[in-house]
Parts: C-alpha cells; structure tokens; sequence
C-alpha cells in the first residue's frame, strides 16, 4: 500500500485508488472489479503509476520472482491526511475487498489454492495496521 499526492506536474490526479501491476492480474482483476463497483470511487488501472515500467522492487523481488498473485494499492493523500479519512477510505477499501468472491492465493495457471507460504498480509491485517498507525500518527501531533 503507497499513498500519491493529488496533484502532480499541474495535474489533479482524479483517482481515489489506483491498483499497480505487471503481468499476473490475478489479484489485480478482481481488486480492481471490486473497487470499481463502488459507483463513487474513481479507480485507476495502473494509475497514477504503473507497475509494468520496469521501476520498483517489491512486487519484482517478492511477489512476480515467486508466482505470488501480488498488486500495489495507491490511494491520494488529501484522503487519509487525518485519522478520520484514513478510518474512512481503510474501511472502504476493507468493505469492497471483503464483499468480493475470491480464491486466495490462487496457484499459478490452476484453481488451486497455493499452500506456498507468502510475505503478504490480508486486507483485515492491513486494516489493523492502518488504525494502529492512525492512533500512534495522532499521538504524536498532539500539543504538549
């Protein structure tokens, strides 16, 4: 998960979450459908980056190396700029990944799921993350 500011190079970026990937569309298809479904949120296929111009190192070395079904989530930054929009777009993201049908951790060219174990957390774990960091991030900008 990566945040990407709203606007760049004079350019307002209109996408609320942006779902980077190559070439194993696995995750990145179904994420992308279930984002794409919430008739408010404006959801880029491999925007504002892209995950198939050669930078990075995370999805190449831990991810695609592995056949590991693996995407980046991008969301703007003047959403989540306080507790309250973290909370919300978390929630959110959280809300429309879970009323998804989906095979976790679906084995490369099968219907099988994968028992390979993986570095990727699940979306509740990110969630948990999230509203840990939002607490500690509020911590620390109170007035002494």
């Amino acid at each position: 998960m990566h945040s990407c500011t709203p606007l760049f190079a004079g350019f307002r970026r209109p996408w609320h979450f942006g779902v980077l990937w190559n070439q194993d569309g696995r995750l990145a298809g179904p994420l992308l459908a279930a984002l794409a479904r919430d008739g408010e949120v404006c959801v880029g296929d491999n925007q504002p980056y892209s995950g198939r111009d050669g930078h990075g190192y995370t999805l190449p070395t831990h991810a695609e190396a592995r056949g590991l079904p693996h995407a980046t989530i991008e969301i703007r930054q003047d959403l989540i700029g306080a507790a309250a929009g973290i909370e919300r777009w978390a929630r959110r993201l959280a809300t429309r990944w879970r009323r998804r049908d989906r095979a976790d951790r679906m084995a490369p060219g099968t219907n099988r799921v994968s028992t390979e174990p993986s570095f990727t957390i699940g979306i509740e774990e990110e969630y948990h993350l999230v509203d840990r960091a939002t607490r500690d991030l509020a911590a620390i900008r109170r007035p002494a």
